[in-house]
């Protein structure tokens, strides 16, 4: 199997709204035969110190889907809401990462999906 893949990755424009208004997603591919440990910071604007060492894993050969809203996959970590933020991913192995934003507004959805900067 080809795993493809890189090893570090950013999100410059994350925001987590509220359950209510939608919700902002962080999407992992493993294509490796082996498990993959994801290290993220997230950065605020010039008045919060960074979040950093929120480690995930990424099963060997799946997809990972990490809701930012829910405090329980990011290892107890909750982000403040309405507030902008960046993300730094970095991974021991190469994996893919896509970050998803659902907004709600009324009874519509919008789903809009971004490939992060990679190197």
């Amino acid at each position: 199997m080809t795993t493809g893949g890189k090893k570090k990755w950013m999100v410059a424009d994350a925001r987590f709204q509220s359950t209510r208004t939608g919700g902002e997603y962080l999407c992992f591919l493993n294509a490796n035969e082996e498990d993959a440990a994801v290290r993220m910071a997230f950065l605020f604007g010039e008045k919060k110190a960074p979040i950093e060492d929120v480690i995930v894993v990424v099963k060997a050969q799946t997809t990972r889907h990490l809701a930012l809203d829910r405090s329980s996959e990011l290892g107890g970590i909750s982000l403040p809401e309405k507030t902008a933020f960046g993300i730094v991913l970095k991974s021991d192995i190469p994996i893919v990462v896509q970050h998803s934003r659902l907004v709600s507004i009324g009874d519509q959805e919008v789903l809009l999906s971004s490939q992060p900067y990679s190197e």
